[in-house]
């Protein structure tokens, strides 16, 4: 774990790195959030890599993506975001997911929603108050979800709609 911090401080600061024009890259890349002084209303996107650790999955890797915007540049609009990222473990999981907060011109409709796909095992336990943990199963399977808001502005900041889910498991496998 230490090495991968240390390694992350170098790709930051550019120390250790061969080449100059890369790490130069990485530091203009970051500087610019840290100091971004350009018009608010400019699109923003921002990309980064995923490295994590948890007993169940061991190690992940994947990438995700963030978009920002204020719809007509505007920025008396509500602020609009899309995110993305996929991941892959060595445990041979892995998922994908897109979700966003969409505000159309003065804020008049609101879309919320995610699309998400993923193979990634779940612990169950039963149901009922007498589950116990000696009663865990491992389920796998490939999942599905569609999930979409569509909200109007009714008055002020009262908004109404509908909302439409579909879930779908294939392959379900307990063991």
């Amino acid at each position: 774990m230490k090495n991968i911090l240390l390694l992350l401080v170098f790709l930051v600061t550019g120390i250790g790195s061969v080449h100059a024009q890369r790490s130069s890259f990485i530091k203009r890349y970051i500087n610019g959030f840290i100091r971004d002084t350009s018009d608010i209303s400019k699109p923003q996107f921002i990309a980064y890599p995923i490295v994590a650790y948890a007993p169940e999955t061991n190690w992940e890797f994947g990438a995700s993506g963030l978009y920002l915007y204020y719809s007509n540049r505007d920025a008396l609009n509500r602020l609009s975001e899309i995110v993305a990222q996929g991941f892959y473990t060595i445990e041979n999981q892995y998922g994908g997911y897109l979700e966003h907060a969409l505000y159309t011109d003065k804020n008049n409709w609101f879309f919320l929603g995610n699309v998400k796909f993923q193979s990634f095992p779940v612990s169950f336990y039963g149901t009922g108050m007498d589950a116990k943990l000696s009663d865990e199963q491992k389920v796998e399977a490939l999942q599905f979800l569609l999930k979409e808001r569509v909200l109007r502005k009714v008055a002020g900041d009262f908004y109404a709609g509908f909302e439409f889910e579909l879930n779908r498991s294939a392959d379900v496998v307990f063991s």
